[in-house]
C-alpha cells in the first residue's frame, strides 16, 4: 500500500470507494511521474487472491 497524505476517496458501497481510490492514486502517480517527483521504483510481486 502506498501512502498519499491527504488524499481521501469515498463512494456509496465499499466497492466505489475502492474504484475511487484506484483511479485516485494511478492520477497522483502519474502527476508525480510528469513532473520528475518520483526519485526511486520499488519492485513488488503481485499474487491476487482467489
Amino acid at each position: 500500500m502506498i501512502d498519499f497524505p491527504g488524499v481521501l476517496a469515498y463512494g456509496q458501497t465499499r466497492e466505489e470507494a475502492v474504484a475511487r481510490v484506484q483511479a485516485l492514486a494511478l492520477r497522483v502517480l502519474a502527476d508525480k511521474l510528469e513532473h520528475g517527483e518520483v526519485t526511486h521504483t520499488r519492485s513488488r510481486q503481485y499474487s491476487p487472491k482467489i
